[in-house]
């Protein structure tokens, strides 16, 4: 489950970029970009991070587009199952690998 979670959020982060920011990936030539985030134990999304090494403008555009997909979702049919400690909802974080 946690998989297929990740899969589609790397895929929905990474599609229909930004034509700026797809040149600027291009010219800085990165390939990946690993994203930090936690899934709280009502299931939403926060907290989302990228190192500290990444390209500002870059970590401020997938930032952005995390923020709206997690308001997607929240306001969507779609609910993220929270992680289960001892049958209780706990928060934890999760990373995700954008590859370009």
């Amino acid at each position: 489950m946690k998989n297929c979670f990740i899969t589609s959020l790397s895929e929905k982060l990474k599609s229909n970029l930004d034509p700026t920011i797809l040149s600027l990936i291009k010219e800085k030539n990165i390939k990946q970009l690993i994203i930090y985030f936690n899934v709280e134990k009502d299931g939403k999304l926060s907290s989302f991070k990228t190192p500290s090494y990444s390209e500002v403008s870059i970590a401020k555009y997938f930032n952005e587009r995390f923020v709206q997909y997690s308001e997607y979702l929240d306001n969507s049919e779609q609910h993220i199952i929270p992680a289960m400690f001892n049958e209780i909802p706990g928060k934890i974080e999760l990373s995700a690998k954008l590859e370009f």
